[in-house]
């Protein structure tokens, strides 16, 4: 789920429309429509594997 983040003070000077926009965990100030587009999102999923879906250490119980 992306989540991205501005201040009430950007938006009020710069508008929505305008590259206010962070995505967590980019870099930089993006466009709400480029913030929420996901270019990398396959390889990331792929390269993330099992951990970045839940997966990852068992318990021993």
């Amino acid at each position: 789920m992306p989540l991205v983040v501005t201040t009430l003070e950007q938006l009020q000077e710069h508008g929505a429309d305008a590259a206010v926009w962070r995505l967590l965990g980019r870099a930089g100030k993006q466009t709400l429509t480029a913030a929420l587009d996901n270019p990398d999102g396959d390889a990331l999923y792929r390269e993330q594997g099992p951990r970045g879906r839940g997966g990852g250490a068992t318990s021993s119980r």
